[in-house]
């Protein structure tokens, strides 16, 4: 019989497998490709919380195997400064001294004018990035490999809810596609604010605590 722990990531093979999971899930759910945009790609998304905030990371490990994985904050906008500072600075001196290659994802990121044009904020506004500072401060991102999601992702969600709480943390947020929209109102998320990006709508999913 299986067993379900939740836990932290302990040692670098545990983050390894979180980035390795993001990549496995990081089109929707599927694979992201090729497989030369892996290494940029987890660096992007797992860099800054296993250097930052590795305490708020919380992994779900069957039989010992790390299966899902949640990387979260309790304050963004704090994070999002130390995230400017100490992760995405260094990225930009390794994208540019090549050691990413010359992917899509890294060309995206080293394009001048890509970020304010991608930044969530313009896209949906100030008034609801203001309402996220108050009243939905934390942030997280989930990701279960498949096959393994029946009940892994409420398991993992309810250990970093039970934390924020513990922190007297007030609400938290996402985004999201609109495949993983039925999970999140399953785990007490309602939807904030859905814009169309072109491929696809994107969702601000906020949850009181």
């Amino acid at each position: 019989m299986s067993e379900l722990v939740i836990d932290h990531p302990r040692t670098e093979e545990d983050w390894q497998a979180v980035r390795d999971i993001c990549c496995e899930t990081g089109a929707g759910g599927k694979p992201i490709e090729p497989k030369d945009r892996w290494p940029f790609f987890a660096e992007y998304w797992i860099g800054p919380y296993q250097k930052l905030l590795p305490q708020w990371t919380f992994v779900a490990r069957e039989n010992g195997k790390v299966v899902g994985y949640l990387t979260g904050c309790p304050e963004t906008s704090g994070f999002n400064r130390r995230r400017a500072l100490y992760h995405r600075s260094s990225l930009l001196v390794s994208a540019l001294r090549g050691k990413w290659g010359n992917t899509e994802d890294v060309r995206r990121f080293l394009h001048p004018f890509e970020g304010a044009r991608r930044a969530l904020q313009f896209r949906f506004g100030l008034k609801v990035f203001d309402l996220l500072r108050r009243r939905y401060p934390a942030h997280l991102h989930i990701n279960v490999l498949e096959g393994k999601r029946g009940g892994t992702g409420r398991r993992i969600m309810n250990a970093c809810l039970g934390a924020l709480d513990q922190q007297g943390v007030s609400g938290l947020h996402l985004f999201c596609g609109e495949g993983p929209v039925p999970f999140y109102r399953r785990v007490g998320f309602h939807r904030l604010a859905r814009l169309d990006f072109g491929k696809g709508p994107v969702s601000v999913m906020v949850r009181r605590i």
